[in-house]
């Protein structure tokens, strides 16, 4: 599948790696041209791939792509907004940020799954347990399921996954 990837510089390496290897790149966009060279020096992707941000609009034009895949950072800009701009139709753009959401939630689940046996116990909850719980004060060893933001619902999911892996779950921490 032929693509165009457009992200912001600062998250380009985790988003790049996050993908599917198996996708034909055909430009990268994006807002620090030789900073993204310099960072993806040392992986597949050739610098001629790499343009600016400003060359968007021209490239969605002349070049031949399947999809555009956008990292998006909510904080900076919506690059869906642009491209329908340009008269992408919107069945071709896909938002993606694999510092957010789904991607870090399937990695951690997936991570579970394959070591369940080297966990003893697990929390789920909101922010206050991601991030005031330290796994290392514990005698047993805990796996931090928790996110910010999590409501009951997915966090009940997480439990019944996490048990049902099975493994030597003693004790459910929640919040």
């Amino acid at each position: 599948m032929r693509v165009l990837f457009v992200a912001w510089t600062e998250n380009i390496l985790m988003n790049l790696a996050a993908l599917n290897p198996g996708l034909e790149f055909r430009a990268i966009f994006t807002d620090e041209v030789e900073v993204a060279r310099k960072n993806l020096a040392a992986t597949n992707f050739p610098p001629d791939l790499i343009y600016p941000l400003y060359d968007l609009k021209e490239c969605v034009k002349d070049f031949h792509y399947d999809y555009i895949i956008c990292a998006e950072n909510p904080w900076k800009h919506d690059f869906e907004e642009v491209l329908t701009s340009y008269d992408v139709p919107k069945e071709k753009i896909f938002s993606f940020d694999a510092s957010l959401g789904n991607f870090m939630i399937e990695r951690s689940l997936r991570y579970f799954k394959e070591h369940v046996a080297e966990f003893d116990m697990f929390a789920t909850g909101i922010s206050c347990t991601e991030v005031g719980l330290d796994v290392t004060q514990f005698k047993r060893k805990l796996f931090n399921f928790a996110r910010s933001s999590q409501d009951l619902y997915y966090n009940f999911q997480t439990a019944k996954f996490a048990v049902s892996c099975g493994g030597g779950i003693v004790r459910l921490v929640t919040r």
